[in-house]
């Protein structure tokens, strides 16, 4: 059963930029555009490598979304 959805609203976290992981191109598109209309950065990677990679840079996003079965290295 999933937890009720909660409001977040007030808890001073500020997030600005989010790493989609996902290996399917369109998910990774759909998740994008969404996020993008809600005024979020958006950065992706194909690969649980390439998210590595994302992360090894002087940059970091301030949320990670990982699909949890992708070939190789997963979430």
């Amino acid at each position: 059963m999933p937890y009720p959805a909660r409001p977040v609203g007030g808890s001073g976290v500020e997030v600005s930029s989010v790493l989609v992981v996902d290996d399917e191109p369109d998910v990774r598109l759909v998740t994008r555009v969404i996020l993008e209309a809600a005024g979020y950065d958006v950065w992706e990677a194909e690969s649980g490598e390439a998210a590595l990679d994302a992360l090894g840079g002087e940059h970091l996003p301030d949320v990670l979304l990982l699909d949890v079965r992708m070939p190789g290295i997963d979430g």
